[in-house]
Formats: C-alpha cells, structure tokens, sequence
C-alpha cells in the first residue's frame, strides 16, 4: 500500500512538474488555433492595434508589456501563448533567437505613416512628396534591408543642411528597435535615418523630442513638436486627433510565437 501511494504521489509530482514547463501546452498551426478559451495573448502596453486581437480571437485573454524583452522571455516559458507587434518588427526579433517564429497569417495590414497636425499643411505637403520618392527611388528597400532585415546596422553620414531655413521638431519614441532606438547616448534606428534624410531633402534643423505614444497626439496639437515619426500606424481613433501621411512603410499585425510549438 506505503509503495503504491509512492508511485502515485511520484506520478503527481511528474506531472506537475510537466505543467508547470508548459509541456502540456497544445501545438499551434495557424492564428485560428490560438482563439481558445485560456489562451493568452501578450501585446505592448498602449499598443492601439490590440484592439484588432477582439476581432480575430475574440476568445483569448490579453496580456500587456511594457517592453518586448519581458514578452519573448514570456513566450520561451509558455506563460503566454503569443505576442502581437508590426511584422517588421517581428521579422527583426527572430533573427536574433531561434527559440521563437512568427505566424505567416495576420490581423490586417498596418500603415506605418509621419503625422502632423491638420493645419500643417505645408510640412504635410512635403512629408508625402518625400516618401513617394523615397519609395521609388530604392532607398526604401535599402532601409529596409539594412534596418530590419539585418542585425548589422550602419548608419549612414547624412549631413544636416548648411543654411537651414527652419527647425524641425519630431517627436519620437526612442523605444523600439530597429525603428527608433538608443544606441548610448545617440538616437538610432530607421526612423531617425527617415527623419535626418527628409531634413537634408527640404532644410530642416531637427530637434528631436522624445516621448511616450499615449502623450504624442496631444503634443502635435498643442505644438510641442512639428511631426511624429515614429514606428507610428493608422489608426481611426488617432485620425481624429493627428493629421497622417501616407504610409512609408507598409506592414502587417502578426503574432509571435515559441518556434516549438509549431505543427
């Protein structure tokens, strides 16, 4: 009797064990698997696209991050079932760790546009003639590939202009690499590349003004800064308050995953 308690007591104790690493957790085939009940869904704190998880999961529960480390470390240990962000940013997340993937379907395409307010109509004017050309002259894809498709970043010498005929204040995050990030004590990342590239195009000084996404639309409107550029998407909501440029880069809502659940 004493041995068979043993046995049992030993298989509880295996069991549990298994649990807790998350080995019992289901395998995912594609985003539609994920909409079930104790599912649980990580995505950045503030993020406004979370709002298009209700619309494609509408069973799952939410989980919010303030940065990403935190949510990938999340994922490795099965604590939650997914993380929502850009794909481009995704894509750049995984060249870094194996140990996660990212699913090929999506919630939706995600504009990722400059923004002013609506009575700028000059800046909006340039900001707009800007990326069309940027998109058509390749300079686009070569951002692209060195920023997101690359671990290995350079920065190109982008010289600010000799007589500049106006200072240009953009306000930006700061917190999401590859996009808008600090390197030491420097702004870095692809939107700053943006950014000093469109000031040398039309002779802008730039004074960069750092902030969080949540107070960004209401210092467009009451004049603390110029234009956003930063990692910012199209939203309906924030059409309401800020004046968007079309997109400069073009991206989708994806999920991110632990690579060992896949089937």
């Amino acid at each position: 009797m004493m041995k068979t308690k043993k046995v049992l007591l030993a298989s509880v104790a295996a069991m549990l064990l298994l649990t807790a690493c998350g080995a019992e957790k289901t395998k995912i085939i594609d985003l539609k698997s994920l909409n079930a009940p104790g599912t649980v869904i990580g995505a950045p704190q503030d993020y406004a696209a979370a709002r298009q998880v209700g619309e494609y999961l509408p069973n799952v529960t939410m989980k919010y991050f303030i940065n990403t480390a935190d949510a990938v470390a999340a994922i490795e240990s099965n604590k939650i079932d997914g993380f929502i962000y850009d794909r481009c940013n995704l894509d750049y997340m995984v060249q870094a760790n194996s140990k996660i993937a990212v699913l090929p379907d999506s919630m939706g395409d995600l504009d990722i546009c400059a923004a002013t307010a609506f009575e700028n109509k000059e800046l909006m004017s340039q900001l707009n003639e800007f990326i069309k050309n940027y998109l058509d002259d390749g300079t686009a894809q070569d951002m692209y590939e060195r920023w997101i498709l690359s671990k290995n970043h350079m920065m190109p010498t982008i010289e600010p202009p000799e007589n500049p005929a106006k200072k240009l204040k953009v306000i930006t995050s700061g917190e999401v690499e590859p996009m808008t990030f600090y390197k030491g004590n420097e702004l870095w990342g692809y939107d700053i590349e943006f950014t000093r590239r469109f000031a040398l195009e039309y002779g802008y000084e730039i004074e960069f003004v750092v902030m969080d996404y949540s107070g960004m639309p209401e210092a467009i409107r009451s004049g603390k800064g110029d234009c956003i550029i930063a990692d910012l998407f199209y939203g309906e909501e924030r059409a309401e308050q800020i004046w968007f440029s079309e997109p400069y880069i073009k991206t989708q809502l994806a999920v991110l995953v632990n690579r060992s659940r896949l089937q």
